[in-house]
């Protein structure tokens, strides 16, 4: 969880703002309604790459069901554990 500062730290209490930002991004409130988001260079840049690899295992993830689907609703599904493996033989041996 981020820590959070009301306005009046930016002025009164900088170096408090500013080490809680180095590693994370810090909420500044504003008649305790959030309002900025404050972090150094580094933490900004960290926070955008985890956003990005989870946007990207999200779209990995909606392909994957919509394909399920896809392939469902045309019946390439099986029902229970041994006709899963039966399939699974089949498909070994042709490849």
């Amino acid at each position: 969880m981020p820590a959070i500062f009301p306005s009046t730290a930016l002025r009164s209490n900088q170096t408090a703002v500013k080490r809680a930002a180095k590693d994370a991004p810090v909420i500044i409130t504003d008649n305790n309604d959030q309002y900025y988001y404050f972090s150094s260079e580094k933490a900004f840049e960290q926070q955008l790459s985890r956003e990005s690899e989870l946007a990207a295992y999200a779209a990995r993830m909606a392909h994957g069901i919509r394909r399920a689907k896809e392939e469902i609703s045309r019946g390439e599904c099986v029902i229970g554990a041994e006709a899963a493996i039966a399939a699974a033989q089949r498909m070994r041996q042709h490849d």
